[in-house]
C-alpha cells in the first residue's frame, strides 16, 4: 500500500467542500466521502506544520479501496485520540479537546461515542462541530442543553475561522448523525 495513504487521518469538513476556482484536474481533487448530513470525511496527513489531503491519484496510485481508505483513516484517528482526548464540562455542554485540529473530527469516531462518552448523557447525544477545533455535546432531552449547543455555534461562526456547520447532530445509531437545523 502506499505509505503516503496509510498515514492518512479521517478529517472532518462542511459538505459541499469549498474548493478554490479553476480548473482542477479530478484526479488532484481531495477524496471525500458524503456523510449523507452535510458533513464529509476527507482524508488527511500530517506533515508535521500542516496537513495535506489525500488526492484521487494517491488512492488509484496505491490501489486502494475507499472504503479501505476510510476504515485506515478512522484507525489512524483513534489511534492519535487514544489517551489524549480532554473532557471539559461548561453549564449543560462537554466540551471535547484534542489537538485544535482534529477535535471536530473524534465525531467520526463511534467508538469514542459508544464507551468514553457514553457515561455524560442519559438519552441521546447532541452535539455541534462548528469548527474544526470545536466538538461540544450534551443531552438531546436537555432545553438548556441545546440552547447552550445554540449559542456556541452563532459564537464560533461569528469568529469565521476553519468553520464545519451550523447544526446541531442528533445520534441515531453507530455512524449516523442527522443535522437538525431546528434542533
Amino acid at each position: 500500500m502506499h505509505s503516503y495513504c496509510r498515514r492518512a487521518i479521517a478529517y472532518l469538513k462542511p459538505d459541499p467542500l469549498p474548493l478554490a476556482e479553476g480548473g482542477i484536474p479530478s484526479k488532484n481533487l481531495p477524496v471525500a466521502r458524503s456523510l449523507k448530513n452535510g458533513l464529509l470525511a476527507l482524508y488527511a496527513v500530517d506533515e508535521g506544520d500542516s496537513f495535506t489531503f489525500v488526492q484521487r491519484r494517491h488512492v488509484s496510485e496505491a490501489d486502494l479501496a475507499l472504503d479501505e481508505l476510510h476504515s485506515l483513516a478512522l484507525s489512524n484517528l483513534a489511534t492519535r485520540a487514544k489517551g489524549n482526548v480532554v473532557i471539559r464540562r461548561d453549564g449543560r455542554l462537554h466540551f471535547v479537546l484534542l489537538d485544535g485540529n482534529l477535535d471536530a473530527s473524534l465525531l467520526l469516531l463511534d467508538e469514542l461515542w459508544e464507551s468514553a462518552l457514553a457515561g455524560f448523557v442519559s438519552g441521546s447525544f447532541a452535539v455541534a462541530v462548528p469548527a474544526r477545533d470545536v466538538l461540544a455535546f450534551c443531552d438531546a432531552d436537555s432545553v438548556q442543553g441545546l440552547a447552550e449547543l445554540r449559542c456556541l455555534i452563532r459564537h464560533v461562526h461569528g469568529a469565521g475561522e476553519h468553520l464545519i456547520s451550523d447544526r446541531i447532530f442528533l445520534r441515531e445509531g453507530r455512524g449516523l448523525w442527522a443535522g437538525r437545523t431546528d434542533a
